[in-house]
């Protein structure tokens, strides 16, 4: 027996409700999930997931910087239940062993992925984009049991600081379009830091500061502009077109990006911790993924 025993319908409706209104307050992430052979991609954002869900979420274990993956016990049904309809103290416990759970299993999926948006599309097809989205509102609702709603962790150090990291993968690329022909380095410089500053922030940021000098330097001095055709994309676009209009926008980006990121590296350096916790973490990854242009779904 899972689980056995009555509760009043009152009791479930506020339980249900709780679900759906943690859903609230999202970051405004979006990624493009393949719709079969011959259909475009379509923009899709986090959706409000099931309870159940979270036994399917834990069963995988993503590898190869999140490009594979493997099946490993998941969690029980009845934590999934703890922490739908039990008491505040117990759905915090339960939201801390899930998270201990999906997020060792799941990083690598979101933080590839979210690598690979500022990369190329070729590389980003080779990453699950509905699995990601999922992942992302998993570790939504399990902060938000954690006293940690959208509201509260998209102001923290965490999130602002994986926001600063996708700034940095941003500004990496865009240069390497416009000096390096294109060449890409096997990792962009904010997507190499995340492991680092999973563990040690402070650590990240300094490394970070030293590298971003260089970079920095071309955007201030670069005076590069979008060409005009190709500010909206083309009903029928050539590979040779699209790959211009990569391109530029990618070298605009980067430019834009070393602007927006210059307040969060002030504010940051004063506000991280010296150690971290796994909703420090799932903060940071939420940050990377979401980027630096992101604000509230609301």
């Amino acid at each position: 027996i899972i689980h056995s025993g009555s509760e009043p319908v009152a009791h479930f409706l506020d339980a249900c409700d709780r679900w759906v209104e943690s859903f609230e307050q999202l970051p405004a992430i979006q990624l493009s999930v393949p719709r079969g052979r011959g259909k475009p991609p379509i923009r899709q954002t986090p959706i409000c997931i099931s309870p159940a869900s979270f036994i399917v979420l834990s069963k995988e274990r993503f590898k190869e910087n999140g490009k594979t993956k493997d099946e490993v016990p998941g969690g029980r049904f009845f934590d999934v239940l703890q922490l739908m309809m039990g008491t505040p103290r117990s759905r915090e416990a339960s939201a801390k062993r899930w998270l201990g759970l999906i997020l060792p299993r799941r990083r690598q999926l979101v933080v590839g992925i979210a690598g690979a948006t500022r990369r190329t599309f070729d590389e980003y097809k080779s990453y699950d984009a509905s699995a990601a989205l999922a992942t992302v509102s998993a570790f939504h609702i399990l902060l938000n049991n954690l006293g940690r709603n959208g509201e509260l962790y998209m102001k923290e150090s965490a999130f602002k600081l994986g926001q600063l990291l996708a700034a940095a993968d941003e500004l990496h690329s865009g240069y390497c379009h416009d000096v390096r022909n294109g060449s890409l380095p096997s990792r962009l410089m904010g997507n190499a830091l995340m492991a680092m500053a999973e563990q040690n922030p402070l650590k990240a940021l300094d490394v970070l500061s030293r590298k971003w000098l260089v970079y920095q330097a071309w955007a201030k001095k670069s005076n590069f502009r979008v060409d005009e055709k190709f500010v909206k994309p083309a009903e029928k676009p050539s590979a040779k077109y699209q790959a211009e209009r990569n391109r530029q926008w990618s070298i605009a980006h980067g430019i834009a990006a070393a602007s927006k990121a210059a307040p969060l590296a002030t504010d940051l350096a004063s506000k991280l911790p010296s150690k971290t916790n796994q909703e420090f973490r799932a903060e940071l990854i939420l940050g990377y993924i979401a980027g630096i242009r992101s604000e509230s779904q609301n």
